[in-house]
């Protein structure tokens, strides 16, 4: 397993969901939320980490929640982490 620690003096506050990109696991709510408070919280940013367990159907799922931030103008403030071994 390698796990990557990413520090730095200027780190904004970020949100973490830790979850594979599997319909139902709420990502999709989380990123709602982010996109409605975002303008009163310009310093955060949200993260997710998970992995799609090698299914087509949910690669599809994380391409329309990428699409989602792109629409709600928070792509630049979401970053997308898959599992390494």
């Amino acid at each position: 397993e390698h796990v990557t620690h990413v520090t730095s003096p200027r780190a904004h506050p970020t949100f973490l969901y830790l979850a594979n990109y599997t319909e139902g696991k709420g990502q999709d709510h989380a990123l709602s939320a982010f996109a409605k408070i975002h303008l009163h919280l310009p310093e955060w940013r949200l993260t997710f980490a998970g992995g799609d367990l090698g299914q087509p159907k949910n690669r599809n799922y994380l391409l329309r929640l990428q699409r989602m931030a792109e629409q709600a103008g928070v792509s630049s403030k979401v970053a997308w982490l898959g599992f390494t071994k």
